[in-house]
């Protein structure tokens, strides 16, 4: 999977275009996040959500 920062708050995984935003918290330490995955299992969605995080959080691109 390929994930980019769409801005600060915003990734997006490059392939399906599913998206998660951080509502608040830093992607160091989420307090509340928005994911869009409509049109994928739960399990996808899961597994997405993992690695969103995990990209963002390693990629430390903290917003303003």
């Amino acid at each position: 999977m390929r994930w980019t920062f769409i801005n600060a708050k915003t990734i997006s995984e490059m392939n399906t275009g599913y998206t998660i935003r951080l509502v608040s918290g830093t992607w160091e330490n989420p307090q509340e996040i928005s994911p869009d995955g409509k049109t994928v299992s739960a399990y996808m969605q899961a597994k997405m959500l993992r690695m969103g995080l995990e990209f963002a959080k390693d990629t430390n691109l903290e917003p303003a």
